[in-house]
């Protein structure tokens, strides 16, 4: 939906990646080139060619496997013609999974040799790979490709130009700003990517300054941001949502994606689309960089309030 969103409405070329090939016609007419990230089976790429998605990475995902896989596909993308920069970035990558149930004795469900050991460190684990991993690799693209500007100066003050930088956006979780029984392993990586987005964004032109942090910005931001001409004028960001109205979330939860339940707290990711795409096209109106965006919906009316 972003995508198409961007595309369609904002006349972006848009190029999309993942570790599973696009899964429907839709999606591959969206976007204009695509990464795959990781290698498939040989097997699973057969598969996923004649059925329009699927497909298995027989590669482990961390964080160097996803970061090989950016830079080799825009590489390949642009023939190696130098620096590409990139209006925005934007990493939806996200996955959910509740804390497993484990009983004392190691027995519960999913217990494997090793017992309750095994299990809670195969839910954090998948919980990195899913939500954390991905967003520390999209961060240094930033780093290497997104948009800079010149009519920033060195605080981040445009002038009056109107002309931003480029744009850092991440999908995060309005659940992981207070605790979250039964599901720590989620919401831990979550508050990781969190505090991922904070600290870049402090460490650009366009955060917000306070009093008591300035010396220590000049001390380490500023040196940092000689070495990253980039993050003087970048904005990075973190959308936090309550629940999304998607069919994957109505089929988990309701266990039907055509159930008749009111949604009207749900979040249409068409809403988080149209704020995205506002932000690319007036960066005037962006939150300062470093912010955490929550965004609330009620009465299928959505707000996006600044969390911190």
């Amino acid at each position: 939906t972003i995508a198409a969103q961007l595309k369609y409405h904002h006349d972006c070329v848009v190029i999309g990646s993942d570790i599973h090939p696009p899964q429907s016609q839709e999606k591959v007419d969206c976007i204009d080139a695509y990464i795959q990230l990781l290698p498939l089976d040989d097997d699973d790429s057969n598969d996923a060619d004649s059925d329009g998605g699927g497909g298995n990475s027989s590669s482990e995902i961390t964080i160097d496997n996803l970061l090989h896989g950016l830079r080799s596909g825009i590489s390949n993308l642009y023939n190696d013609v130098g620096r590409v920069e990139f209006d925005a970035i934007i990493c939806t990558s996200g996955g959910f999974a509740m804390d497993e149930s484990v009983s004392e004795s190691g027995e519960g469900e999913g217990e494997g040799e090793g017992g309750d050991k095994q299990v809670v460190g195969n839910v954090y684990e998948t919980m990195l790979q899913m939500n954390y991993y991905p967003v520390v690799a999209a961060g240094e693209i930033v780093k290497e490709h997104i948009k800079t500007t010149t009519k920033v100066d060195r605080y981040g003050n445009d002038n009056g130009s109107g002309s931003g930088g480029g744009l850092f956006i991440v999908l995060g979780a309005a659940a992981a700003l207070s605790p979250a029984p039964g599901m720590v392993a989620y919401a831990s990586s979550k508050i990781a990517a969190h505090y991922y987005i904070q600290t870049l964004g402090a460490m650009t032109g366009r955060a917000l300054r306070k009093e008591h942090k300035i010396q220590r910005m000049n001390d380490v931001g500023l040196d940092i941001r000689r070495r990253n001409d980039c993050l003087d004028s970048m904005t990075a960001l973190a959308i936090l949502p309550v629940m999304l109205n998607t069919e994957a979330n109505r089929v988990a939860l309701l266990g039907s994606s055509t159930s008749t339940e009111d949604y009207s707290t749900w979040t249409k990711p068409e809403d988080i689309a149209k704020e995205i795409g506002a932000w690319i096209d007036t960066p005037a109106i962006r939150p300062h960089s470093g912010s955490l965006v929550k965004v609330v919906t009620e009465d299928n009316e959505t707000e996006f309030k600044l969390a911190r």
